[in-house]
């Protein structure tokens, strides 16, 4: 038996990128699935591959700006496997580019709802359905520095490492609250950044080696164990 037989995981943006190898990891560990983001070609074709892998996941069209959505999502899980173990917060993203002093509210507003509001958001609806489990907020280590032209992203993912330390503390101890922040990761964002900046950008960033999203976020099961551990 896989180590996490039984258990139940939603994943947001996990039609690509990191969600994607968040989900194919769960998957890989023995979770049932299910795939949330807007695109539904997206989130079905991972979906099925998981499935033809001999793992169980499910695919729901989800905005995460949405907070009526997210409810719909969490809902989702229980009806279709009977309970929820697993939330992770990692769909987000940012249009690269345009400095603080150029943003538009609009444009601010828009990546903090993505980016910080939907944490907060889906973190609420996965533990109104859960009795225990595990909730992992998706960071980024553009939360430790400064980041000319996404200030605003790199804000909210700050953001997102405090809302995670108090709701830590306030879910505990049925529920855990943890943050991973990765690094830099072959992703059409990261893709983007670099068409749009230069890839001397890339330079600045101090990578040392280069990860798949998959190989990169195989960390997630283990921040979901059941055994005691520090949240925050």
């Amino acid at each position: 038996m896989k180590r996490f037989s039984g258990r139940v995981a939603v994943v947001t943006g996990a039609g690509r990128g990191i969600g994607e190898g968040i989900a194919r990891s769960l998957a890989e560990a023995g979770s049932a699935v299910v795939l949330a983001a807007r695109t539904t070609c997206e989130i079905e074709s991972v979906a099925s591959s998981i499935r033809r892998s001999g793992a169980q996941a499910i695919a729901v069209r989800t905005d995460v700006t949405d907070t009526f959505a997210l409810g719909s999502l969490a809902t989702a899980a229980v009806d279709e496997f009977g309970h929820l173990d697993i939330w992770v917060n990692n769909a987000g993203g940012v249009e690269v580019g345009t400095s603080l002093a150029d943003l538009k509210r609009s444009e601010w507003d828009k990546v903090i709802d993505l980016n910080f509001t939907a944490v907060w958001n889906g973190s609420m609806a996965a533990a109104e359905q859960m009795r225990w489990g595990s909730i992992i907020n998706i960071s980024s280590m553009a939360a430790f520095t400064a980041m000319p032209g996404m200030g605003h992203y790199a804000a909210c993912k700050a953001a997102v490492i405090s809302l995670t330390r108090t709701m830590a503390v306030e879910l505990a101890p049925d529920i855990r609250v943890n943050a991973i922040a990765p690094g830099l990761i072959p992703t059409k964002m990261l893709f983007d950044a670099v068409e749009s900046r230069g890839s001397t950008w890339i330079n600045s960033q101090h990578v040392c080696r280069w990860d798949s999203a998959h190989q990169r976020m195989s960390v997630v099961p283990r921040c979901t164990c059941r055994r005691r551990q520090r949240s925050g």
